[in-house]
């Protein structure tokens, strides 16, 4: 077969390539597969076989440099970041709110509403279950009975191992409730004398109390103590009482007043009768 001049110049080319040995290199000269597989140099050009145009050959990428692994720093030799620490001002101070600026809504919390009774947690079924009757509110006892009364019931609890929970109460005999304030007050035990009546019976008495375990507080303590708890217990049975009696003051000026003027009136109308 003829080759066709492109084949024959293509081939010239090739063989230009292979053969082609720089002068300058030392030793013997690379056998013609090593020259191929010998990746040209970024000058070099290479002639297309389909379009017969020169094209350049890229040099091959260069080898990057090996990475140097350095041991770390001892601790001693790092050098911590001085910090420089930053003054806070205190807040100023907030103005205390007024009574008048707290709104009703902030006092109550859920679905209550000012005027609503107070619900306590225990149960009356669980108060009979526990105490034998279910415990009365005390608020509605300083109501009905008065304060000096409930001060005399705080007061006078005394040790009787006849009963359930081993206290008595003088005020209230035989009661059913415990004594809850034993540890401030401690236990009392009751001092008792012979007392005589008629057709020479006999009967034991108390005649006083006198303190057999003492509490956390002292006698003045306890007394002072059992003053504001009762105060407040007459308080929170009728809030509005202190109210009621504020206006009670001025209705009873303005009636004095209607008074003299009625009194007044009457004696014009019935000057002309009589």
């Amino acid at each position: 077969r003829k080759r066709s001049p492109w084949a024959r110049r293509i081939g010239v080319v090739q063989k230009e390539l292979v053969l082609d040995v720089p002068a300058a290199s030392a030793g013997p000269a690379p056998a013609a597969s090593e020259a191929a597989n010998t990746p040209p140099k970024q000058s070099d050009e290479a002639k297309s076989a389909k379009t017969g145009e020169w094209r350049s050959v890229p040099a091959p990428a260069k080898a990057s440099k090996p990475v140097e692994h350095r041991a770390p720093p001892h601790p001693a030799e790092v050098k911590k970041p001085v910090v420089t620490p930053v003054k806070k001002e205190p807040p100023a101070p907030r103005e205390p709110a007024s009574v008048a600026a707290v709104t009703p809504a902030k006092q109550i919390s859920g679905t209550d509403k000012p005027g609503d009774t107070m619900n306590v947690a225990l149960k009356p079924a669980d108060g009979e279950q526990f105490f034998g009757v279910a415990p009365p509110d005390l608020s509605v006892i300083a109501r009905a009975r008065g304060a000096d009364w409930l001060y005399a019931y705080f007061m006078t609890f005394y040790s009787d191992p006849s009963r359930p929970f081993g206290v008595n109460n003088l005020q209230f005999k035989d009661v059913a409730m415990p004594h809850v304030l034993w540890e401030l007050q401690g236990f009392q035990r009751p001092v008792y004398k012979t007392v005589t009546h008629k057709y020479r019976t006999t009967t034991r008495v108390i005649e006083s109390l006198e303190t057999g375990t003492p509490g956390k507080l002292s006698e003045e303590e306890y007394e002072q103590t059992i003053y504001d708890l009762v105060n407040f217990l007459v308080y929170l049975a009728e809030p509005a009482k202190l109210k009621r009696q504020a206006i009670g003051i001025w209705v009873i000026i303005y009636l004095l007043v209607f008074l003299v003027v009625a009194y007044l009136l009457k004696k014009e109308f019935w000057r002309d009768v009589e």
